[in-house]
């Protein structure tokens, strides 16, 4: 039986731009289903969770570019 955080670790070590379609793939759908007059809080909450982990994700790769680590 597989782990649902085995999948979760899968999308969090894929590439930059995988990771961030799937953030703005979300943000549009919520923002569409807000247009449309439904708020639907555990969507956002999702969405939230998971663009905050992009950031924190994205943030080291940005830092090991402009400030590399020294070895």
């Amino acid at each position: 039986m597989r782990w649902e955080a085995d999948s979760f670790l899968g999308w969090a070590q894929s590439a930059w731009w995988v990771r961030w379609l799937v953030c703005a793939v979300l943000v549009a759908i919520c923002s569409i289903a807000l247009a449309f007059g439904r708020l639907w809080l555990w969507l956002w909450a999702i969405t939230g969770v998971l663009v905050l982990i992009n950031v924190f994700l994205s943030w080291n790769d940005i830092l090991d570019r402009i400030m590399p680590r020294r070895k």
